[in-house]
């Protein structure tokens, strides 16, 4: 970099995130991502293997948060 562009930083950034390491998706906005990137047909059954459900569980995944029965 040249002393004509000065290196200019975005200090705000940094204060304006969240200050713990959670993730930034509930699983709330995480299962309704998903099921806004399928095409599916609403009141059809689907069963454990279709693709909504493993769209769903691989963005819960990705969105940082775990299924762990009761």
């Amino acid at each position: 970099m040249t002393a004509d562009h000065p290196l200019i930083l975005d200090t705000e950034a940094p204060l304006a995130r969240k200050p713990s390491a959670a993730p930034l998706v509930s699983p709330h906005e995480a299962v309704a991502i998903a099921l806004s990137m399928v095409q599916w047909m609403p009141g059809r059954l689907h069963g454990p293997d279709d693709a909504v459900v493993d769209l769903i569980l691989k963005a819960v995944h990705q969105a940082g948060w775990r299924i762990v029965p009761r």
